[in-house]
């Protein structure tokens, strides 16, 4: 019960119940139950992790990429999310980024090499440069085929320089 507050008013009417302890959230209302107030609660804090932290500017558009609806589908990725590690809180950003790696590969159908490049591109953004180990597979691969095309390229630039000095 929140004696002198404005919404105490409301407490009949909306039958909301309170947590007893400080900062006395509402635990359930006629109209909404307490599973589902938890789920908005876990949705807010992953959306917290994920969405607003800075740490995943460019996969947190992955996970609803294939999508006609945003919310719905980064309140699958939350249910998810929860479902996978049972904690909305504690959870180091290496095992987000491994649970985000998942998730967009096993349900947001996203390939696991572009998934993989944008998770590390945010990950470096960070200013972290150790190797996440769901990555490192992936950015072997990647280091291999960008070594790859700069050969490509080193070898078609000389072979224009000496075409270039044998006309000159």
């Amino acid at each position: 019960r929140l004696r002198g507050t404005p919404i105490v008013r409301h407490e009949a009417e909306f039958e909301m119940i309170y947590d007893d302890c400080p900062p006395y959230e509402v635990l359930n209302t006629k109209d909404i139950s307490f599973a589902d107030l938890q789920r908005v609660k876990r949705f807010a804090r992953y959306w917290d992790l994920v969405g607003n932290s800075g740490n995943f500017m460019q996969s947190v558009h992955l996970i609803w990429e294939k999508s006609q609806d945003p919310f719905d589908s980064f309140l699958k990725f939350s249910d998810w999310l929860y479902r996978s590690t049972g904690r909305r809180h504690g959870i180091a950003l290496t095992k987000l980024l491994e649970c985000v790696f998942d998730y967009l590969v096993e349900f947001a159908s996203i390939k696991p090499e572009r998934a993989a490049k944008s998770l590390w591109e945010d990950y470096q953004h960070g200013g972290r440069n150790d190797r996440p180990i769901v990555l490192r597979p992936y950015l072997e691969a990647l280091e291999s085929e960008e070594t790859e095309i700069s050969d490509q390229k080193t070898h078609t630039h000389q072979k224009r320089q000496k075409m270039h000095q044998k006309t000159g």
